[in-house]
């Protein structure tokens, strides 16, 4: 059993708790969600059952065992894991082999079950081929896999997952939840899911949901559907865009190409099999493009070489304009003691007279408190921290802005004003290109969509080709990848 009794925690520096005055008892062989906004509390919460922040007042027992206790930290260890919201915080060694190993070498596990342990790991995640790969060359949903695996090879009774599969593709999520849902019934083991996604809250035993910090429900899936503080959270939620003629161009009245790849081979080097061959590929002013795929298909890597972060082995990237790129991880491209000074330093550097000012304008777009502005950014939610990085690409005013995964750990109100302002863009011509494994938010951006796999285009077209026609989605192998996660569209 693992009690909670009336905690609180403030950071360092904030006036306001981020969790204040929590109590339950949770069984550790049950299944919860707990749900928010951003900033509401989730990510704190699941740190301070884990025993990795210790509350300020109030305490947390595990099984009996007080949390901030040291000699107590083995055992919790063994007890309880959490794997981060971002995947890289917690991925340390330099090949998956050893990473995998790193767990249950330190809770001392016999060298048998470590190599069994491994085995399993290795072919449930499909890492079986590339165990001396170096993490840091894995995309952000293969790192997300990466993470889960190590948690798993430790065995634990209790596992916090802080928004696990928002970097994964519709089939990767499917199948590490039908795995979870099969770890619960057979083995006994607790499940604490931290979420955006309200559709994963069905079938778990209890959802909490957290309001600023403090807990607004704890019940049944069933029982809060009616709650006011449920219709909060849900008042923004999207609504599947209707559809249109799949004979639409794609192509902007005035057409001028602004991007423009020739001949482009790219890899990692000997220890990567990925490698990405991309023979012609051109992009226009003011033309919103979707980048879809599989996890580990090469968008990521496709919008860093369009950075200029990456450099092609060979051929040609032509641009026109100045770009801004957002990248999966958005706290790698924060680094300044306070919010405001962050988002600043883009106009600042660009020589805006006034760079404070367009800096407030731009947060204040992006729905970000005033009372964050002199806060560190690091003290932020994973959703606050990408709203912080999405106001900082958007404050240099870009003519091509790149956005990996730009919705992730972002709630319904944050991505419902994303796509508003992603549309007055539109409007005045800024080419966006976007890399998503979210169908519902492209669906209601894009006009055109580039399908990648294992390096390659394997279609360029519009949204409505590719969206709403099951004979090409299944010529694609997109059946599932992408018309079941696109649930509550209607295809024609």
């Amino acid at each position: 059993m693992i009690n909670l009794h009336n905690i609180s925690f403030k950071y360092p520096g904030e006036t306001e708790p981020a969790v204040n005055d929590i109590s339950l008892s949770i069984a550790t062989d049950q299944v919860i969600s707990i749900i928010g906004a951003n900033g509401s509390g989730k990510t704190t919460l699941g740190l301070l059952i884990a025993g990795i922040l210790h509350p300020s007042s109030g305490k947390v027992l595990v099984k009996g065992l007080n949390t901030v206790s040291p000699e107590h930290r083995f055992e919790l260890r063994k007890t309880i894991s959490i794997v981060f919201q971002n995947p890289e915080d917690q991925i340390i060694t330099t090949s998956i082999e050893t990473e995998l190993a790193f767990g249950p070498e330190n809770l001392s596990f016999p060298p048998e079950m470590i190599r069994k342990q491994l085995a399993w790991s290795m072919n449930f995640f499909n890492f079986s081929k590339h165990i001396h790969s170096n993490p840091c060359h894995l995309s952000g949903g293969e790192k997300e896999l990466l993470a889960l695996a190590s948690i798993f090879t430790m065995a634990p009774q209790v596992i916090i997952l802080d928004e696990p599969t928002c970097f994964l593709d519709f089939q990767g999520r499917r199948k590490f939840y039908n795995y979870i849902e099969g770890l619960h019934r057979k083995h006994g083991v607790g499940i604490i899911n931290i979420t955006q996604n309200e559709s994963e809250t069905q079938g778990c035993d209890r959802v909490l949901l957290l309001e600023k910090g403090r807990l607004a429900f704890d019940g049944s899936p069933s029982e809060i559907q009616e709650t006011q503080a449920y219709k909060r959270l849900l008042k923004y939620k999207r609504k599947a865009a209707i559809p249109v003629t799949a004979t639409s161009s794609y192509n902007t009245p005035n057409g001028e190409t602004v991007i423009q790849l020739q001949s482009l081979k790219f890899s990692y080097g000997e220890e990567s099999d990925f490698k990405m061959e991309i023979d012609q590929l051109s992009f226009q002013r003011g033309q919103p493009t979707g980048l879809v795929g599989s996890t580990g298909s090469g968008k990521t890597t496709l919008l860093q070489i369009l950075g200029g972060l990456e450099k092609p082995l060979s051929g040609k990237v032509l641009k026109k304009g100045r770009t801004g790129i957002l990248f999966q991880f958005p706290e790698k491209q924060l680094f300044s003691k306070t919010v405001i000074e962050d988002v600043q330093f883009g106009p600042q550097n660009l020589g805006n007279p006034n760079p404070e000012t367009i800096a407030s304008e731009y947060l204040d777009i992006m729905n970000i408190p005033q009372e964050y502005f002199q806060r560190s950014p690091f003290h932020l939610s994973l959703g606050e921290q990408r709203k912080v990085g999405i106001a900082g690409v958007l404050s240099t005013q870009p003519d091509i802005a790149l956005l990996d995964e730009p919705t992730i750990a972002l709630d319904s109100k944050s991505i419902a004003i994303l796509v508003k302002v992603l549309k007055k863009l539109i409007a005045v011509g800024t080419t966006l290109i976007i890399a998503s494994h979210d169908m519902e938010f492209l669906n209601s951006l894009v006009t055109r969509v580039i399908y990648l796999e294992k390096g390659k285009v394997r279609y360029d077209g519009t949204r409505e080709e590719l969206f709403y026609s099951p004979k090409l989605t299944r010529q694609l192998g997109l059946s599932d990848k992408i018309i079941q996660e696109y649930y509550d569209t209607e295809i024609i």
